[in-house]
């Protein structure tokens, strides 16, 4: 019999409540003689991949270690009990961490860097200090609305910094740009390979862009002066 979407819900909360009452109940089974928690099988590679991917989140680990939900948060439940992990929660998603390996602020970068859309903003965004939206969505590929409701994510997690000149609104990090750099490049390396090219093409076409606005306004004010100096010889 199929459950309905209401009913598996319900069914994973009481799953996962029964494992939590059999982690507190057992829970000194759990640990070797010195206190810490047994590393092995599951909750052996769940740590593992923590380790190598600060700042992953649930649904990431799921999706590449292949493990159930409820298996999953009970292992974390574990882990962060003998606090070997540590959580942080954002909007939907619970961000996990080894514990004792970075502070507050490198938290929430590398917690931003698990997210796709926002990973490439502050890619190019270091790349690219005060880039405008429009810049932006040319970069990800995504609309203005879309960007712009990332970026209200990104100020508000202190992450990034909003100005407005005339009618245009442009971004720049608040955070060391080199460092974003190096948590992508250790921590999301693939991610870099694939994206350096079109981020250097990028910056590219903006810079011509940059340059041919500069000559046509140069040539539009040599034009206007000539036009005043005629005027004042008639």
């Amino acid at each position: 019999m199929q459950r309905s979407p209401s009913s598996q819900l319900g069914y994973l909360n009481f799953n996962l409540f029964w494992k939590m009452l059999q982690a507190n109940v057992s829970y000194a089974d759990n640990v070797d003689d010195d206190g810490s928690p047994r590393l092995e099988g599951n909750r052996a590679l769940i740590y593992d991949y923590i380790a190598k991917h600060p700042g992953t989140h649930l649904r990431d680990i799921r999706k590449n270690l292949g493990i159930g939900m409820g298996d999953l948060q009970y292992h974390l439940y574990i882990l962060e009990k003998a606090r070997l992990i540590n959580s942080v929660r954002r909007g939907l998603y619970k961000f996990v961490f080894p514990s004792g390996v970075f502070g507050d602020r490198q938290t929430a970068i590398l917690g931003v860097l698990s997210i796709e859309t926002e990973r490439e903003i502050l890619l190019f965004l270091s790349e690219r200090p005060g880039a405008t939206q429009q810049e932006i969505c040319k970069f990800a590929r995504l609309s203005p609305p879309t960007i712009a409701w990332h970026m209200r994510r990104l100020e508000s997690d202190g992450i990034v910094e909003r100005r407005k000149i005339g009618k245009f609104v442009s971004y720049k990090l608040l955070c060391d740009a080199e460092e974003v750099k190096k948590f992508i490049q250790n921590y999301h390396p693939a991610f870099l390979e694939t994206w350096s090219s079109r981020l250097t093409n990028t910056i590219l076409e903006l810079s011509i862009g940059a340059v041919e606005n500069t000559e046509s306004v140069e040539h539009q004010e040599d034009e206007e002066r000539k036009e005043e100096n005629k005027d004042d010889e008639d």
